[in-house]
């Protein structure tokens, strides 16, 4: 593991591995994660869609990149995304969030 408190496109794709093992029983498929532009948000999920196929990309912003802790906790919450597209910010989506914080061992990043 990198031990700069800047995270990389190789380290935040191990932690997405990790945040996938642990909270998500490896079921959320391998996503395109990457830092970039965000326009006045932190991280955003796509979601793309054809007749057979369904599929996500993560962008986190470049202006979190600096912290170990305000990437984790945004990968993580755009993971639940992922895994109920559906649900938006409701009260299921912010349980299932602290659950996944606490199942990753990510509760030392808050």
């Amino acid at each position: 593991m990198i031990r700069s408190a800047a995270q990389t496109k190789r380290s935040i794709r191990w932690w997405f591995t990790r945040i996938n093992k642990k909270a998500f029983r490896g079921k959320l498929p391998v996503i395109p994660v990457k830092y970039g532009n965000t326009d006045k948000v932190v991280a955003y999920t796509n979601r793309y869609r054809t007749r057979s196929q369904e599929w996500f990309t993560i962008r986190l912003s470049k202006k979190i990149q600096f912290s170990r802790s305000l990437s984790l906790i945004s990968l993580a919450h755009e993971m639940v995304h992922v895994e109920n597209w559906r649900w938006g910010h409701n009260r299921k989506f912010e349980k299932r969030l602290v659950e996944v914080v606490k199942k990753a061992g990510l509760v030392r990043f808050l």
